[in-house]
């Protein structure tokens, strides 16, 4: 399997950390991040923009060997459109679409081919009920989505999860430990996360969709951080980031263990450090 991605460019690396090479090609100054493959492995959706308000995140598409990359989704007038998930059937993508101006962000929906959007989740910009919906993860048969909310009820992140029509939302973990950069794992049965979503201090824990069953996977390091949790498509394994190398925390390496926490390892992708953040699976180039 193929994971990983830079800031401000999309690279895979293998999972052994040899055969990296990019995959975006987008104007200076701009970024891509937070990619995610189609079910067939045939293209990788991903937002590019800088969240300035002349240059507001797009949603993009590309072939999976980096070819035909085009905007997916028209544009909506300062809006700005980040962490887009394909659901299990690849018929749609679900994104986090943000007001202007740093405004409060919902989840929404649109068709594999950019079209239909519409809101699952409503933009809260109401005083004391003021929050953001942002990241998110749909479990494998499609019924539910789990995301990070910030600020709601002045709890600085917690994990929600909702029916895929948006109906019920309800918060599955507690609000001491900030729970965000939800992943399901490919069975279903346990949802990765990171705590600390707003501070330092980060580790990765799972959860059962349901709430119960909390679980630590990687040790307490602050300040360092283990952040971004991806299982791999047989659900053996876990990639994440962390930036526990460095005593600064200026930058973040590419980590990988079992799916119980044992066997952490770096995966070495030679001379590239800096911005290991965000990593996804994905399927393995073609041989022969």
């Amino acid at each position: 399997a193929e994971l990983g991605r830079l800031p401000r460019r999309g690279d895979t690396v293998n999972a052994d950390g040899s055969g990296l090479r990019k995959l975006t090609h987008i104007r200076r100054g701009l970024k891509a991040q937070f990619p995610d493959f189609s079910p067939d492995g045939r293209h990788l959706v991903f937002s590019v923009g800088v969240g300035a308000p002349n240059r507001p995140a797009r949603i993009w598409i590309t072939n999976a060997d980096g070819s035909h990359q085009h905007q997916l989704a028209a544009d909506a007038k300062g809006l700005r459109d980040l962490f887009p998930r394909y659901t299990p059937n690849g018929r749609a993508i679900v994104v986090s679409r943000c007001l202007p101006n740093d405004g409060v962000c919902a989840i929404w929906t649109m068709h594999a081919d950019g079209t239909h959007l519409h809101a699952l989740t409503p933009y809260a910009t109401s005083g004391v009920a003021e929050h953001t919906d942002f990241g998110l993860s749909i479990s494998p048969n499609g019924r539910l989505i789990a995301f990070t909310r910030f600020n709601a009820n002045g709890i600085a992140a917690q994990l929600y999860v909702i029916n895929a029509d948006g109906s019920h939302p309800h918060a599955i973990t507690p609000p001491g430990l900030e729970g965000g950069a939800p992943n399901w794992s490919p069975t279903g049965g346990l949802i990765a996360f990171n705590t600390n979503q707003a501070r330092t201090g980060s580790r990765i824990f799972t959860v059962r969709p349901d709430g119960t069953g909390l679980r630590a996977l990687t040790p307490d390091l602050f300040p360092h951080n283990s952040v971004a949790p991806s299982y791999s498509p047989n659900g053996n394994s876990i990639a994440f980031s962390s930036d526990r190398r460095y005593g600064d925390g200026c930058c973040l390496d590419l980590f990988e263990m079992n799916a119980n926490g044992t066997g952490e390892h770096r995966i070495h992708v030679g001379l590239l450090r800096a911005g290991m953040v965000d990593p996804v699976w994905g399927p393995a180039p073609a041989t022969g």
